[in-house]
């Protein structure tokens, strides 16, 4: 096959004067079946905007917050994806400012089927003058009737207060009311299929 390219240059989406998200994306190919398919981006986001769009209703909902994320990718035999991710000026659903967030990430996916990962976290409180720092690394394996998990947990100083406050990150789903019919509980517990262990390596707890 012959080789190609393709540009996204500022790629933006706004609303009343203000941008929602912007992205650029450069991905091709060069000539012959065996190369990858590469590409790399950027993108932008700001966050309180986002979460009040109904396409972006799973978002958290969040008073304040930019998104800043630069990455790459490679698919072909192998697939790898790489990126840096900032979450600045977040502010919570009720007002409290969180503490801005970096990562980065890494993720390769084996052509047998396994998943390797790395995501190493920083969690800043720029207001208490202290930082927080996360790791999570592992496996990701296709095992019937599943998937077999095995990651690390690690980290040299974490202020539980700083980590819990993401939280806010989640997002909380409205309550629906129970149907008459409902079972009073899941016929299956959510963590059928999975398998594993997680290996939890902290140094100082705060």
């Amino acid at each position: 096959p012959q080789g190609w390219q393709a540009d996204i240059t500022d790629f933006s989406v706004a609303q009343n004067g203000s941008n929602l998200f912007k992205l650029s994306l450069k991905a091709g190919r060069m000539a012959g079946a065996a190369n990858p398919i590469k590409a790399t981006g950027s993108l932008s986001a700001a966050l309180a905007g986002l979460s009040g769009q109904p396409v972006f209703a799973t978002l958290p909902v969040l008073k304040g917050g930019e998104l800043q994320m630069d990455f790459s990718a490679s698919a072909g035999r192998q697939q790898d994806v790489q990126g840096t991710l900032k979450l600045s000026d977040l502010i919570g659903p009720g007002g409290e400012k969180l503490p801005m967030v970096t990562a980065d990430a890494r993720a390769t996916l084996e052509p047998g089927g396994r998943v390797i990962f790395n995501l190493p976290l920083i969690f800043s409180n720029l207001a208490q003058k202290r930082v927080s720092d996360l790791a999570i690394t592992g496996t990701v394996i296709p095992a019937a009737p599943g998937y077999q998990i095995n990651a690390r947990l690690s980290g040299d100083d974490v202020f539980i207060d700083d980590v819990q406050m993401l939280a806010a990150l989640t997002g909380s789903a409205p309550t629906q009311p129970a149907k008459a019919n409902a079972p009073s509980r899941d016929e299956v517990p959510f963590w059928h299929g999975l398998s594993g262990e997680v290996t939890l390596a902290l140094k100082r707890l705060h």
